[in-house]
Formats: structure tokens, C-alpha cells, sequence
């Protein structure tokens, strides 16, 4: 049964469709800033990543040319959206970076709890005799039987 719409009903899919659209550009840009760090806050890290920036401008600008340019709205289905409607679909974005600000947050919180925190007699003993002896080199350390891992860092 084929359906028919009234004019009314195609705008407001059209308007659906674009507001989706918009919402997960959004969102996809929040994950590319969420993702930059495992830990460090973007507010200190910042947005070093000039390749990364320059795709997330030319994004944003496809999207916009897609939302806003007669010819491709007709071709995507899209509708132009208000400001109302671009700052309600935006949210995705600040939600995203906030949600994984305040993880972060919790992550660096725990991890200085961690460090701050007093060793047991057994691990500090442990430690006194892992620290190597003038001359050696961590690397040829050995705990009991068992060579050291030695430290290969890590991410921010």
C-alpha cells in the first residue's frame, strides 16, 4: 500500500531528517575530541591535532553546505534548519565532551589517589629492592627469578 504524505508530513520528516543528520555530525565531532586524550583534560591538552581540526572544519562545512545549498538539500532530502534547531542538534557534541571531561576527571582523581596512597610494608620492601645498585641498569633486574618489565610509558 503505497503512502502518501501531505506537505505538512514531508516537511517535518525532512526537518526529522536533518536534525539526525546534524545531531550525529555532532556527535562524531565530540568523539574525535573526546578520544584525543585517554586522561589530560582538553582544556590543558588543547587541540594540537592540526589534521585532525582541519577535518573536522571541512566536516562542519560539508554538513552546512548539505543543510543550507538548495541543489543538496534536494539531493540529501535535507530541509534548512533554524538556529534554534542547529543549537538543539549541537548538544550531542557538549554532551560528549563533557561526559568524557568528568571521566577523565574521575580517572586523574583516582590515579593521584593511587599514588598518594601509603604502600603496604610488604610492596615498599619490594620496592627498596628493585632500585638498582650503582653500575646496573634497571633492565638487568631481576624479582624473584623473573625479569623486570621495564616502564614503556604510556599515553596521556
Amino acid at each position: 500500500v503505497p503512502v502518501i504524505y501531505t506537505a505538512s508530513e514531508k516537511i517535518a520528516i525532512q526537518s526529522g531528517t536533518t536534525m539526525y543528520y546534524w545531531a550525529l555530525v555532532c556527535g562524531q565531532v565530540g568523539a574525535a575530541f573526546a578520544a584525543t586524550t585517554t586522561s589530560m583534560s582538553l582544556a590543558t591538552y588543547g587541540i594540537p591535532n592540526k589534521w585532525l581540526n582541519l577535518f573536522i572544519i571541512l566536516e562542519f562545512g560539508c554538513s552546512i553546505a548539505v543543510i543550507y545549498h538548495t541543489a543538496l538539500q534536494h539531493a540529501f532530502g535535507m530541509k534548512a534548519l533554524t538556529l534554534r534547531q542547529m543549537l538543539a542538534g549541537s548538544c550531542a557534541l557538549f554532551a560528549i565532551v563533557a561526559a568524557e571531561e568528568i571521566r577523565k576527571f574521575l580517572v586523574r582523581r583516582r590515579d593521584t589517589a593511587r599514588s598518594e596512597a601509603p604502600l603496604a610494608p610488604a610492596a615498599s620492601a619490594l620496592m627498596k629492592d628493585n632500585n638498582p645498585s650503582p653500575g646496573q641498569h634497571k633492565e638487568e633486574m631481576y624479582i624473584d627469578g623473573n625479569e623486570a618489565l621495564p616502564d614503556i610509558g604510556g599515553s596521556a
